[in-house]
Parts: structure tokens; C-alpha cells; sequence
């Protein structure tokens, strides 16, 4: 068994997991969600198209495998949309703002899990969500049509599945398998989301605990089910003479 704990509040780690149960979110947590949510959707429907999101709205109408600023992901997203409700700027917007709000949802549950056996667990996992909904990015997050929608989505739940794939038996592969997915789903939205492996793989090289799962199967794993997710990235590089790695430089 492995694990810390020096007071009730503070989180236990522990190898002796429990099966994840999506404890049912407070009424205020879904009122004040659905209020932004409608909010955002009364704006989706009043504004114009404008800067990067009607960039990305011409990409839409012209799939491809990936572009010289980004992987296919945003574009596959606004496709869907306007495929639903039309070309127009709401059909645009519509998968980024049912998207962006996750965000509060996602925060609570995964506190929920780390304070599961906390003295104070449910009103700390409430806290958390509220800080959530706290950052001005809440607010605007999903009116613009844009990738950082689809990166504080996927790299949140990436993080969720790494944290719990660490806490798992050696020979729990789960977890592990659902990181690889979620991080190679990552790649297909932006070249930033590189920051999310990067310090997945910082903390296992620097935390001794962390360290030894490199001699498990799991970390491994999740490489080699991630690594497909850079195909439309190395792809388009390789065409054009790495002119998407430029651009980022830019």
C-alpha cells in the first residue's frame, strides 16, 4: 500500500483503487452551468464570425488531413456543426460551447475521487468546481470558435486518466490506455497540447514514487497508443517543408 495523509483534508494516495463513480453534481453546479451554457449560446446566435474562429470556419469548408496551422481537429468540429445547423455562425460555434461546458463537471468529479475518503471530501470537490467556474475563462470559453475549446477539454481529461494511472496496480492498464487515447486525441487539436505529455513525462522522470512505473507496462502503453494522433502533424510537415512547425514560431 502506498500512500500519505497527515490530516483529513488532504488527499490519500493509495495503489487499493476503487471503481471510478460519478457522484451527482450539486444543483448549483448545473444551474450556474446552464446559465453560462445558454448565455454563450445567446451570444453564438448575435455575433459575427470574426478573427481566428472565421479563419477556422474556412478551413471547415475545406477538409483536410491537417493545415499549416493546425491539425484537423477544430476544422472537424465546425464541420459537424454546420453540417447540423447550417453555415452560419452558430452552426460554428454550436460543439464548442456544449464542449466548454465540461470543464466544472470534469473538476468536481475528479476531486470528488481524490477526496473520496476525505472527512470534508464532498465540499472540497464543490470548492474545486467553483474555483473552476471562477476563471474569467469560463466565461468566454466556447463563444469563439477556436481550438483552445477542444485543448482545456482533452488535456483535463488526459490529466484525469494520467493522475489515476498512477495511483493503479503495476498491472492495471486501463488507465493507462485511456491516456494514450486522450493524449493522441490532443494532437489532432494543436501543437501547444505538446505541453501536456511534456509534463506527464517530467513527472515521472523527477518523482522517485513515479519513476518506478517506468518499468511497468502502462507508461509504455500509452506511448505507443498516442503516438498515431501525431500522423496529421508529421504529415503536413513532412509535405511542406515543416512549414506548420515554422508557423508556430512565428
Amino acid at each position: 500500500m502506498q500512500g500519505w495523509s497527515s490530516s483529513p483534508r488532504m488527499i490519500r494516495l493509495t495503489s487499493d483503487l476503487t471503481p471510478v463513480r460519478l457522484v451527482a453534481p450539486p444543483r448549483w453546479l448545473i444551474a450556474v452551468t446552464t446559465a453560462l451554457f445558454l448565455l454563450k449560446f445567446y451570444y453564438a446566435f448575435q455575433l459575427d464570425l470574426f478573427g481566428d474562429g472565421a479563419f477556422y470556419w474556412l478551413e471547415a469548408r475545406s477538409l483536410a488531413f491537417s493545415y499549416s496551422d493546425l491539425p484537423p481537429a477544430t476544422a472537424l468540429a465546425i464541420r459537424a456543426g454546420v453540417t447540423l445547423f447550417g453555415d452560419n455562425s452558430f452552426g460554428v460555434r454550436f460543439w464548442f460551447i456544449v464542449i466548454a461546458a465540461m470543464p466544472s463537471f470534469m473538476v468536481f468529479w475528479w476531486a470528488s475521487d481524490l477526496y473520496s475518503g476525505c472527512e470534508h471530501g464532498a465540499t472540497d470537490a464543490q470548492w474545486a468546481a467553483g474555483l473552476t467556474l471562477a476563471i474569467p475563462l469560463a466565461m468566454s470559453l466556447g463563444v469563439l470558435a477556436v481550438p483552445d475549446v477542444l485543448q482545456v477539454v482533452v488535456g483535463l481529461a488526459a490529466f484525469m486518466a494520467f493522475e489515476r494511472a498512477t495511483r493503479s496496480p503495476a498491472l492495471a492498464l486501463g488507465p493507462w490506455l485511456l491516456t494514450g487515447l486522450l493524449v493522441g486525441a490532443g494532437f489532432t487539436v494543436h501543437y501547444r497540447f505538446a505541453i501536456i505529455p511534456l509534463s506527464m513525462t517530467a513527472y515521472l522522470l523527477t518523482s522517485r514514487s513515479a519513476f518506478a512505473l517506468l518499468r511497468t507496462r502502462g507508461p509504455w502503453l500509452a506511448v505507443l497508443i498516442a503516438l498515431p494522433g501525431l500522423a496529421p502533424i508529421a504529415w503536413f510537415n513532412f509535405q511542406y517543408d515543416f512549414a506548420g512547425l515554422s508557423f508556430q514560431f512565428v
